[in-house]
Formats: C-alpha cells, sequence, structure tokens
C-alpha cells in the first residue's frame, strides 16, 4: 500500500508540474534593430516588457522559443513614445521535424548536388535545417500605441495581461 501511495503521489507532482510548465510560455523578446544597437526607447521597453512577463512566470529565452515579441520604440515627443510590436509564434513541431528531414537548409542545392551529399553528413545537414527553421514564426498580431514616458510599465503589464489572456489561458 505504501509503494502504491507513493506512486500516486509523484504522479501528482508530476502532472502538477508539467500543467505548470505548460503554463510558463518560452518568449523572445527582440528589437528591430540589431541586438547591441538598441535605441534607449527599444531598451527600456523590452527592459518593462521582461520585467512584465517574468512577473507572470514566463521564461525568457532566445533558443527554440514557443513566442517572439518584436518591438520597436522611438520618441514622439519629450514625454511620448510610438511604441509597436509584431508576435510571431513558433512554428508547429511537426512542420520543424518535417523541414529537419526534408533538409530545408539545403533546399536551393540542385538536385545533382544534394544527390552527392554524403550520408554520413545528414545528422549536420538535419540540423542545420532544424536550426534554420526555428528562426521563423507566425505572424499573429501586431499593434501601434502612443503611450507616455511615465506609463511604460503600464504598458508592458497590459501587454503581458492580454498576452496570456488570448494566447495562455484560454
Amino acid at each position: 500500500m505504501r509503494i502504491h501511495a507513493g506512486s500516486i503521489l509523484m504522479l501528482i507532482l508530476t502532472l502538477t508540474f508539467s500543467a505548470h510548465a505548460q503554463e510558463s510560455p518560452k518568449i523572445h523578446l527582440t528589437a528591430v534593430s540589431p541586438m547591441g544597437r538598441w535605441t534607449d526607447e527599444q531598451s527600456m521597453m523590452l527592459e518593462a516588457l521582461k520585467n512584465s512577463f517574468e512577473a507572470k512566470k514566463a521564461v525568457l529565452t532566445t533558443s527554440v522559443p514557443q513566442w517572439t515579441v518584436v518591438v520597436d520604440a522611438i520618441t514622439l515627443e519629450s514625454d511620448k513614445y510610438v511604441v509597436s510590436y509584431v508576435l510571431l509564434r513558433g512554428l508547429p513541431e511537426s512542420f520543424v521535424d518535417l523541414a529537419k528531414k526534408n533538409e530545408v537548409f539545403y533546399s536551393n542545392a540542385s538536385e545533382d548536388k544534394r544527390a552527392t551529399l554524403s550520408k554520413e553528413g545528414k545528422l549536420v545537414r538535419e540540423m542545420m535545417s532544424e536550426e534554420f527553421i526555428r528562426e521563423f514564426g507566425m505572424p499573429l498580431d501586431s499593434h501601434i500605441s502612443i503611450i507616455k514616458r511615465n506609463e511604460l510599465k503600464i504598458y508592458a503589464g497590459k501587454f503581458a495581461d492580454d498576452f496570456f489572456a488570448r494566447y495562455i489561458n484560454k
């Protein structure tokens, strides 16, 4: 009986942690400019979004995200920003697997060239194809707002709330 109760407890804990993991989306935050060249406005917007998503227990990552938020922000007036974003959903695993299997990274190679590729290199070609295809996402939403500089945290909080309501906690 003791083993049975322990197994049930382990099952409950596993289900609880897996349910919790499903509620923590993997999100990549980036800006229109190349990394390291972000404007002050973009950096402040990304920092505000980062804090809002972390408060909601999202996992911020740069590797294999489920979601990508691309933001841009510019100063409109001394006290206002124009903020835009595009929300991308990571491609479905079935699509990634298909692209990997068909070595899409090498799809521009001619049939003759592809016929000469070694079998030993297939694993590397599949890995390159998988990395390549994971960089793409399906656009789901975009928006442009004008916000007051002192309301940046409020905007980021509402953005995170709306994201979770629309896409995670359906």
